[in-house]
């Protein structure tokens, strides 16, 4: 082949654990790759229900044969649509050769897991070692192949032991966490069982199911064992430990880009590929954990972090040469000196950021031989055991440290990002918003940037598809930190990028739409890839609220030869750009940030002219109920109502927000705690009246804490925020108590 092949990689939800160990063993296994480019599409589930996602999946569409080579596409993009939708959108992308993964198109290659056989495992071992008969299953999403042969398998798994399938023991999933906790709740609670074991068809649900446990004080395995599916990091690191079926991720994927790179090459692949699960028994079943387990994950799998850089094999030789001396003086004093030096090395591989691995393995190895080696010796075999668990109990200490300073890390990162965000989403104007942006690259590690703009609209179905302008202007192209200008700026869409934009040994890059509300504009490309996957949504929502302003600005300049009208519409425009920064999109309502730009000017007012005040802080109750019974889109229409209930009780010139969730704010002005009864009456006529009148199934209630202004108190609208919140503490507790 002229050209390096690109691969696009069809990725969503970093927020899943399951999508995020994918992301990362496709990256770590295609990084020492000089032959391929690789481009994560960042869309999320095709038709999902989650407000505001689905407009993600305009990126999809800017998938071609001009630039893309092949097309890697996995079962959690079609996780709620039936299997014929997804198989036909897969076929969009032809005569791109497909590779899918954990779900089976026809006609495309395949790499799948035999989770029948790992469900199978567990259910063995529930019963022959356990004695566990009595056994529940929480399933995954209605039209996933992979949740169907999960369940397939448990009633195998049922059958094999001759053991009766009971329908109330069955309750549907979504593979979710929170889907875990209501399916637990709805068998042990709503239908009055307690089964001995919980089998949930995905990790995600079995971490929902546990917490369930922990909340009504059930005990684990005690009374009830779980156990879940895809042995992912939480599972292992959370307490107790969840008994998994392992899948095999990596060897999944370095499956899937060899079957990529083959179609690319015209060569014979497999139909379909088939690989084994493996089920883990753990403490949450009634099995302990082998200690060792957590000691071999890999550093950057267990604290889901990038990997360090790869060892330097002449530090870590010249360290392990002294491995021997250190062990000896050991057994002859009887002191630390070998676990001090291994603590001592394990530091200075740190500070010259090396990974670590291969010294542990080493130093674990070298015991076992120094074991072995004096085992007719009882005294020494003794210490040189005491030796291995001191180190394995070092190891464990180090691996903490590094994970708290990698929480430290990216938590400062993420600050840096607020503060480049909270500019970014001000710059109404493209060529201040393209400077602002070339000035913070390097603050979060990105050296290739191209930002386009679409040149007219985006044409949407409704469902799937999207309809792409054939061009798009090049707002800002950066290479290797350096800007490069265009003499012509315009691109066709189906090319993506200028034809050397991706440049390098090795490529791993990432696409991802712009859009406001339902309005799309464009999208930008980055490389080399961020180790905190989340902060792509981050980016993109700065850079898109930032156009959304820009195009506000600019559609009322349109208007030319009417100067007074001009002039009016323009000062509209503003108004409407300032309550995009103050105002909560959903209720109407000063959000966090209008009101304590408010609240801090009123209450310097109140003290200078003697004023009094009340500082409402209520708190809505049982919102993630509704949310999770009635749907996210119903959680909507009650927080309104709760709004308007607000709006109802308090007058206009009272200061009004959402503070974002269940949370609300209310400041009334030139009210003292006098009046407090009969505001309080208010409010509960109001919410009286609104529920005598509804016909939803739900009660709206709502508990509140109150924080009269004493301005030898309070000095600041923080200190006031604090007082009204431990009120609202003592009214929730005060109301539970009832």
């Amino acid at each position: 082949m002229n050209k390096k092949p690109t691969i696009a990689f069809l990725i969503n939800q970093f927020y899943n654990t399951y999508n995020n160990i994918i992301w990362r063993n496709v990256v770590e296994i295609t990084k020492k790759r000089k032959d391929l480019n690789l481009l994560f599409f960042m869309g999320k589930e095709l038709l999902t229900p989650y407000r505001g996602d689905i407009h993600y999946n305009s990126i999809y569409s800017l998938i071609n044969k001009n630039v893309i080579d092949c097309v890697i596409i996995g079962a959690p993009t079609g996780t709620f649509v039936e299997n014929e939708v997804f198989t036909n959108f897969i076929k969009k992308f032809e005569p791109i050769p497909v590779v899918t993964f954990a779900f089976q198109a026809e006609n495309y290659p395949a790499v799948l897991v035999n989770g029948k056989k790992g469900i199978i495992e567990a259910i063995d071992h529930l019963v022959n070692v356990h004695n566990v008969r009595n056994i529940a299953f929480i399933k995954g999403p209605e039209y996933s192949q992979e949740a169907h042969e999960r369940f397939e398998a448990y009633l195998e798994g049922l059958k094999k032991h001759g053991i009766k399938f009971d329908e109330n023991l069955v309750v549907p999933g979504n593979f979710a966490k929170d889907r875990g906790y209501n399916g637990a709740k709805e068998i042990i609670l709503e239908r009055k069982l307690l089964p001995e074991a919980i089998i949930c068809a995905n990790d995600e649900m079995a971490l929902g199911a546990l917490n369930f446990m922990i909340e009504q004080k059930i005990p684990v395995p005690d009374k009830i064992k779980i156990i879940g599916f895809d042995d992912i990091v939480e599972v292992k690191l959370c307490y107790p430990p969840i008994s998994s079926i392992s899948q095999p991720f990596k060897q999944q994927m370095e499956k899937v880009i060899e079957i990529a790179l083959n179609l690319i090459e015209g060569k014979e692949v497999e139909k379909v590929t088939i690989l084994d699960t493996k089920f883990i028994p753990r403490t949450s079943c009634g099995c302990f954990e082998n200690d060792e387990e957590s000691t071999k994950l890999e550093f950057y799998e267990k604290y889901d972090v990038q990997p360090l850089i790869k060892m330097s094999e002449t530090l870590i030789d010249k360290l392990t040469e002294n491995l021997d001396f250190y062990f000896e003086n050991t057994i002859k004093s009887k002191d630390d000196d070998f676990i001090n030096y291994c603590r001592y090395a394990l530091n200075l591989l740190f500070l010259e950021n090396v990974d670590t691995d291969s010294f542990k393995e080493r130093v674990s190895n070298f015991i076992a031989n120094k074991i072995e080696f004096y085992k007719n010796d009882e005294t020494i075999s003794k210490l040189g055991n005491e030796i291995l668990n001191k180190f394995r109990v070092i190891v464990k200490d180090y691996e903490k440290r590094i994970a708290i300073n990698t929480i430290f890390l990216e938590r400062n990162q993420r600050i840096t990002l607020e503060l480049i965000g909270q500019e970014l989403s001000t710059s109404f104007n493209l060529r201040e918003l393209a400077s602002n942006i070339k000035r913070h690259l390097d603050e979060l590690g990105i050296k290739n940037f191209l930002l386009c703009l679409y040149e007219g609209k985006v044409k949407w179905d409704k469902r799937i598809d999207y309809k792409i302008p054939e061009k798009a202007r090049i707002i800002l192209d950066i290479r290797d930190g350096k800007e490069i200008k265009h003499k012509n700026n315009i691109i066709k869409t189906e090319n993506l990028f200028p034809k050397d934009f991706l440049s390098g040994d090795n490529t791993q890059g990432a696409i991802i739409p712009l859009f406001f509300s339902k309005e799309q504009f464009g999208y930008f490309i980055l490389y080399p890839l961020l180790p905190d996957n989340l902060i792509y949504e981050t980016i993109q929502k700065y850079i898109s609220n930032s156009i959304k302003g820009y195009k506000l600005i600019t559609s009322e300049k349109s208007i030319k030869n009417k100067l007074i009208e001009t002039a009016k519409k323009l000062k509209e425009a503003n108004k409407q750009i300032e309550k995009l920064a103050i105002l909560d999109e959903l209720t109407g309502l000063y959000n966090r940030r209008g009101f304590m730009t408010i609240a801090t000017h009123l209450i310097e007012l109140a003290r200078r002219r003697k004023r009094d005040f009340l500082l409402f802080y209520i708190d809505m109750d049982k919102l993630k109920y509704i949310n999770d019974t009635f749907g996210h889109k119903e959680g909507d229409v009650a927080i309104k109502a709760v709004s308007n209930i607000l709006k109802k009780t308090f007058r206009q010139t009272d200061i009004l927000a959402r503070f974002g969730g269940d949370e609300f704010v209310v400041l009334a002005v030139d009210c003292s705690i006098d009046e407090l009864s009969a505001v309080e009456e208010r409010l509960k006529n109001n919410l009286d009246s609104y529920n005598e009148t509804s016909v939803k199934k739900y009660s709206l209630s709502f508990s509140y804490g109150v924080a009269p202004y004493d301005r030898d108190k309070f000095h600041s609208i923080y200190q006031l925020l604090e007082e009204a919140d431990r009120n609202l503490y003592r009214a929730k507790h005060a109301k539970h108590k009832k």
